[in-house]
C-alpha cells in the first residue's frame, strides 16, 4: 500500500497553510487505503488557514490573501460550519470570524498522532473531538452528541467523520478463529451501528459508497453494507463527481461507480475530483487532471490538494500557497 502524504506543513520563505490536520488525524488510516479527501472549507465560510513562519503560529486569510483573523493560534485547521478549527495551550477549541471563542479549548491532544489531533472540523453538523482519551461528537455550541466511547488502538485513529450519514469506526469484532480482532464498520448520527465492524480498513462515503478493504483488497459497500463493488483494488479513495481514485499495482488511476477503469492507471498518487480537477503525480511532480482525463495544468507542484472555492493549496519550488483553476498563484503574493 502507498504511504500516507506527510501532514502539510512544508517550510516556505514567505507564510505557511496551516491545513495539516485534516491530512495528520487521516495518517494512520490512509496508510492503508488511499489519498486522503481533498479540505473543504464551506462555501459561506470562504476562509483558509495560513501559518506565519516567523512566530508558528497560524490564523485565517480570506480568498484574496487578506488576514481576516491574525496568526496567534498554534495550529488552525478547516473553517466551516461558521467555526474554525484551534489548537491553544495544548487543547483545541473553535473560533469565529472575529477570532473569538465560540467552544473553549477543552479537548485533549490524542498521544497516538504525535500530541497534534484534539478534534476535527465540522461535518454535517458533526466534529468528532476527544476527551478522557476517547473520541465522540459535538454539536457547534460544543454539546455531546456522541458521547466519547471510541478509544485509541495502537495508534490507530478510531472514528472517521459524518458524511452521507455515517462515520466508519474501529472496533473489536471476532475473527474466523473466535479470537478478538480489530475491524472497521459505521454508525449512524444517533451513534448508533448501522454496519457492523468486519472490514480490514474502511473511507469516508461519497455519493453513496464506501471503500472498505476485505481479504487485502479494496471494494465498495453502499450505505447499508451491500458491497456494490467487488473487492479488487489495491488501494481506493473516496467517489466524487462520479469518479474514485483507485490502485492498480503500484499505480493509480480513476474508475467509475460500476468500477470500471476511466481513467487508466498511470500515476504514482492521485487524489480526489473537485470542482473539476484532481491532483495527480506523474512520478515527477503534481499536476492537475480533468474528468476526461488530460492534465489541464502541466505537473509542477512539489505537493498538491483539491479545490474549493476556486483555490487549491500547493507547495511549489518549496513554496506553500493557494493557486486558481488557470495555476496562478493568488497567495502569498509573491514572484514566480
Amino acid at each position: 500500500m502507498p504511504s500516507s502524504p506527510a501532514a502539510f506543513r512544508h517550510p516556505t520563505a514567505a507564510l505557511l497553510i496551516g491545513i495539516s490536520m485534516v491530512f495528520t488525524a487521516a495518517t494512520a488510516w490512509w496508510i492503508r487505503s488511499g489519498p486522503p479527501p481533498a479540505p473543504v472549507p464551506e462555501a459561506r465560510d470562504r476562509l483558509f488557514p495560513f501559518r506565519d513562519p516567523a512566530t508558528g503560529h497560524g490564523g485565517y486569510i480570506d480568498d484574496g490573501g487578506k488576514v481576516v483573523v491574525p496568526a496567534r493560534f498554534d495550529h488552525t485547521d478547516l473553517f466551516r460550519a461558521g467555526l474554525g478549527l484551534v489548537e491553544a495551550g495544548g487543547r483545541a477549541g473553535y473560533i469565529d470570524r472575529t477570532g473569538g471563542w465560540v467552544i473553549a479549548p477543552r479537548f485533549e491532544l490524542d498521544p497516538a498522532f504525535g500530541s497534534d489531533v484534539a478534534a476535527r472540523p465540522f461535518w454535517e453538523g458533526r466534529a468528532a473531538a476527544r476527551m478522557g482519551g476517547a473520541w465522540g461528537f459535538i454539536d457547534p455550541q460544543g454539546s455531546w452528541l456522541i458521547r466519547p466511547r471510541f478509544k485509541g488502538l495502537d495508534g490507530f485513529q478510531v472514528i472517521g467523520d459524518f458524511h452521507e450519514n455515517r462515520a466508519w469506526f474501529r472496533g473489536p469484532a471476532p475473527d474466523n478463529t473466535g479470537a478478538t480482532a480489530h475491524r472497521y464498520g459505521f454508525i449512524d448520527p444517533e451513534g448508533r451501528v448501522v454496519i457492523e465492524p468486519q472490514y480490514q480498513a474502511a473511507n469516508d462515503f461519497g455519493q453513496g459508497l464506501a471503500a472498505v478493504l476485505v481479504d487485502d483488497e479494496w471494494g465498495f459497500v453502499d450505505t447499508e453494507g451491500r458491497m456494490r463493488i467487488r473487492p479488487d483494488f489495491d488501494g481506493a479513495g473516496v467517489f466524487a463527481q462520479s469518479l474514485c481514485p483507485a490502485l492498480d499495482g503500484d499505480r493509480w488511476g480513476f474508475i467509475d461507480r460500476s468500477g470500471d477503469w476511466v481513467i487508466a492507471a498511470v500515476f504514482t498518487e492521485a487524489r480526489g475530483f473537485r470542482e473539476g480537477l484532481a491532483p495527480v503525480h506523474d512520478g515527477n511532480a503534481w499536476g492537475y487532471l480533468n474528468p476526461e482525463g488530460t492534465m489541464v495544468l502541466a505537473p509542477r507542484f512539489d505537493n498538491a490538494f483539491g479545490f474549493s472555492q476556486g483555490r487549491a493549496a500547493v507547495v511549489e519550488r518549496g513554496v506553500a500557497g493557494y493557486i486558481d483553476p488557470e495555476g496562478r498563484r493568488v497567495w502569498p503574493k509573491t514572484d514566480r
